[in-house]
């Protein structure tokens, strides 16, 4: 499901933290130009921490191992970094941040 606050750059629901969600993601951050782009990632970025933060709080709860636990953990802190570079209007720096996010969360080596 989009939302829509404008006709040019709708919001897309984020409800996971899914490979493909988030590369989807990704390449909305990396082509967003403009400040109606960067209101919808704002937004979009907020749903990603959302999501990540629950999954730490679900790892807290003694519900993960400790290696997906200490994974869960490193993913919210890129999903962190890349929410401010989101609100310094740094796309592409906060994209490489989500990529990182997604090769924490898959055990993917650079």
């Amino acid at each position: 499901m989009s939302w829509t606050w404008n006709d040019t750059d709708p919001i897309e629901q984020i409800e996971d933290l899914a490979a493909d969600t988030l590369l989807d993601f990704v390449l909305r951050l990396a082509e967003t130009g403009d400040e109606e782009g960067y209101f919808s990632r704002e937004i979009e970025m907020n749903l990603v921490w959302r999501e990540a933060d629950a999954q730490v709080a679900f790892a807290k709860k003694g519900r993960e191992t400790e290696e997906i636990s200490k994974r869960l953990y490193a993913v919210r802190a890129h999903v962190y970094d890349a929410h401010y570079l989101v609100g310094t209007r740094q796309g592409v720096e906060a994209a490489k941040k989500i990529q990182d996010a997604i090769r924490t969360l898959y055990g993917i080596e650079p």
